[in-house]
């Protein structure tokens, strides 16, 4: 990362978007991940990602919260793709870490959610 001095203008430094670099290059493919309930511990968070079949560094973040870093997007889009998790119980929610970098609990309003549905007619 090049770094530059950058004077301030009237008390305020400001930073475009143009000058962040993609959140991929700086932190590689990653996806975030909550458990429901009670943050279940690390030894049960390497058990839930044993079955992935990919690579993945482990990185605890805050309150629960886990960066899951991949070796490659596809090696994270698999793993996104192939929910849902569970262990004892919990569920692991997955999201993709937002471009602007900032994660709050508001990032998880919004799941993945998946149904199944038996007896459908074929037209269907």
């Amino acid at each position: 990362m090049r770094l530059d001095h950058v004077c301030p203008r009237d008390g305020e430094i400001v930073i475009r978007d143009e000058d962040a670099a993609p959140i991929e290059t700086t932190w590689g493919f990653c996806l975030i991940g909550c458990f429901t309930g009670r943050f279940p511990g690390g030894k049960a968070v390497q058990k839930v990602t044993k079955p992935w079949g990919v690579k993945v560094k482990i990185l605890p973040y805050s309150k629960g919260w886990t960066i899951f870093r991949f070796h490659s997007e596809d090696d994270r889009d698999k793993v996104f793709n192939g929910g849902p998790y569970m262990i004892y119980g919990k569920t692991l929610m997955l999201k993709y870490i937002p471009t602007n970098g900032v994660l709050d609990a508001d990032h998880f309003l919004d799941i993945p959610l998946w149904v199944k549905v038996y007896d459908v007619p074929l037209r269907y």
